[in-house]
């Protein structure tokens, strides 16, 4: 067995095996494994279809406050206050927080070619939605638990980046969340927005409510 259970998509993103073992990081990777969100008050930086710079310099940015967040942890004992995650592409999780959020989907285009299936039980991964409640199914052609709509596959292919998102998701607190304003995520924005979850500063926005 692997020492590492907490993040399947792991040997897909390492096939070579360079990271192992594959101890969980500070910062996370929303599409390999969000597991911890539903019980962690969590930061999320969503970047879908992002340059790997841009993920890159995100994941840097907010390094020292997780570092500090876990930290602080193991020196009290207590579980860790905050999670931290980024999120570089498309995944049902990516597409439910939107659609919970009220923001619009981003839909990359996948990393191999996509076409027209049929089945049930899924999921898009571009929306979040059922299939149940869908029009089209788009299923990735090499093997990847990968599904787009047919509304998400017409953006997918007319995609342009985005500016990232940075979100509070405290769905401890009966599903709250806190959206910071906008612009580059750096340690700065990132501590700062930390600080003023904290002070209670910011606007609490219900998931689902939109």
């Amino acid at each position: 067995s692997t020492q590492s259970t907490w993040g399947r998509g792991i040997p897909k993103r390492d096939p070579e095996g360079t990271e192992f073992p594959w101890h969980p990081k500070p910062v996370g990777e929303l599409s390999e494994d969000a597991g911890s969100i539903n019980e962690t008050t969590s930061v999320v930086v969503l970047l879908e279809g992002a340059s790997s710079e841009a993920v890159s310099e995100a994941t840097k940015a907010m390094e020292p406050a997780a570092t500090a967040a876990i930290a602080a942890a193991k020196q009290t004992g207590e579980p860790v206050e905050l999670g931290f995650f980024v999120c570089r592409e498309a995944c049902g999780a990516s597409g439910q927080i939107r659609k919970l959020c009220g923001l619009p989907a981003v839909v990359p285009p996948h990393a191999h070619g996509l076409a027209a299936s049929e089945g049930s039980n899924w999921g898009c991964d571009g929306c979040g939605q059922s299939g149940a409640d869908v029009e089209g199914r788009f299923r990735c052609t090499e093997g990847c638990d990968y599904d787009l709509c047919g509304e998400c596959q017409a953006k997918a292919e007319t995609f342009a980046a985005q500016p990232p998102v940075m979100l509070m998701l405290d769905i401890p607190d009966n599903g709250g969340f806190y959206v910071a304003a906008p612009g580059a995520v750096t340690a700065e924005s990132v501590e700062s927005f930390v600080a003023s979850y904290r002070a209670k500063t910011l606007e609490r926005k219900q998931l689902g409510a939109n």
